[in-house]
């Protein structure tokens, strides 16, 4: 969940990049007929991502003009996709379009693809329109799919449009257990209105983080256990602070962060809970 900056191509450069080696004159012409709507698209989809409106995005492309959807597909996975393609070195600009190749959908995994925040499917003027691409791991991209939001609330957060600044919003905490689990949880800060909060909510639960946190928070106690052991209840509470407030200056809202912050202001895992999964 991580804010990127926007590509600098526009629609229309990468689109006649893709296009520029058909060699069908009939096929050739639709598609340069076509540039006009998907620079129009590209305007009214960035008005409309910048209110969280893309659900109300109206795609009539293939009604209006003389391309099928099929055409325009193949014009992002034979064209730009496909490394032989002539927009397959744009395609690998947009990958590296993040921080150390981190996902920004989930902030964890690193970036393998390219991911349609409006699915190819449906939308065929923005197939290969930037700003409707995004670098993303490939679990993201299979978890979201075709997914088909009815409501600002029910969007997941984009990446080149929402930027939910340096306020912390995610928390863990730890349930007493044996052996303990590793809870994240989404706190909005008071300054957040209903839309965003249900908004950031609806991805944290639709890309399943909980669980993809929990996961690398246990990997991460099973690998320090052991040297936890040699430090006092107190002395492991300073040190986890410490690696809480490292991580938060990295990144406020990464796993880490909320999970090394929950756990050094619990007891009972500090002194003994810890411990449970080497036992």
């Amino acid at each position: 969940m991580r804010k990127i900056d926007q590509p600098e191509f526009t629609a229309a450069e990468v689109f006649s990049t893709c296009i520029s080696k058909v060699r069908n004159k009939d096929l050739k012409k639709r598609f340069q007929a076509v540039i006009p709507y998907i620079t129009s698209a590209e305007e009214e989809y960035r008005k409309l991502a910048t209110e969280s409106k893309l659900y109300t995005f109206s795609d009539e492309l293939c009604s209006n003009t003389n391309v099928t959807l099929e055409e325009m597909k193949a014009v992002y996975t034979q064209r730009m996709a496909n490394s032989g393609g002539p927009g397959y070195e744009t395609y690998n600009a947009l990958k590296r379009g993040t921080i150390n190749r981190t996902c920004p959908i989930c902030g964890q995994r690193k970036v393998s693809t390219l991911d349609h925040y409006l699915p190819k499917t449906s939308y065929p003027s923005v197939v290969v329109t930037p700003i409707n691409l995004i670098p993303a791991c490939s679990d993201c991209n299979k978890i979201k799919l075709d997914d088909d939001p009815q409501t600002s609330e029910e969007e997941t957060l984009h990446p080149y449009f929402d930027d939910l600044g340096s306020d912390r919003f995610l928390l863990a905490e730890i349930i007493k257990d044996n052996p303990p689990v590793v809870n994240f949880y989404i706190h909005p800060p008071v300054e957040w209105d209903k839309v965003l909060t249900e908004k950031v909510k609806n991805h944290f639960d639709s890309f399943k983080l909980n669980l993809l946190y929990s996961i690398h928070a246990i990997d991460e106690i099973v690998g320090q256990a052991e040297y936890w052991k040699q430090l006092n209840t107190k002395d492991l509470k300073d040190q986890l602070a410490l690696q809480a407030e490292s991580r938060r200056k990295a990144h406020p809202n990464s796993w880490q962060t909320a999970f090394y912050e929950g756990a050094s202001q619990d007891d009972w895992f500090c002194s003994e809970g810890y411990k449970k999964f080497i036992e």
